[in-house]
């Protein structure tokens, strides 16, 4: 019983390594796909451009753009530098986006 112990032993490695092999190159693809899904930006493709960006003319587009040009005239305070006319600056942007 002992003797046949060490030769079963060896044949069922040897399978089991001759397996693992065999699934290791039948999966590469596999591995490659990992991550990737209809929620993901997969490298592989080009960015998509379905529609153009249409520029924020509505009241809460102008208030988001005033919001962050705020935000921006109070980074430049604490700077020191001259703050930007918040109407004048608004309009600008509004006509770079159209």
């Amino acid at each position: 019983m002992e003797e046949a112990f060490g030769t079963v032993l060896f044949v069922v490695v040897g399978l089991a390594t001759i397996i693992a092999i065999l699934s290791f190159a039948a999966s590469r693809e596999a591995y490659r796909q990992i991550g990737r899904g209809g929620l993901t930006m997969d490298r592989d493709e080009a960015p998509r451009a379905d529609r153009p960006i249409a520029p924020p003319t509505s009241a809460e587009g102008r208030a988001e753009i005033r919001q962050m040009l705020e935000a921006r005239n109070a980074r430049r305070a604490r700077k020191g530098l001259e703050p930007l006319d918040l109407e004048t600056e608004i309009e600008r942007r509004l006509r770079e986006l159209q």
